[in-house]
């Protein structure tokens, strides 16, 4: 992927790169590459795995919308 990333950069400077994945692509290793390299992304999460995590969510009271300035 970083290579990817490197190669889309190169060829088209200042692009913002994006990506959506699915939930085999949910790990900390693949989550800290996006976040270092300065990539927009959305990924599912398996919750099937992440039983915990599933149970935070669905107890959560309430949300807090996020504007632009915050996902820079």
């Amino acid at each position: 992927m970083k290579d990817c990333f490197y190669h889309m950069r190169s060829q088209v400077p200042g692009c913002i790169l994006e990506a959506r994945m699915d939930g085999a692509f949910f790990n900390q290793d693949i989550i800290s590459l996006m976040a270092v390299q300065k990539v927009r992304f959305t990924a599912s999460v398996p919750f099937a795995r992440f039983t915990e995590l599933k149970k935070l969510i669905e107890n959560r009271g309430s949300w807090t919308d996020i504007d632009e300035s915050m996902c820079l």
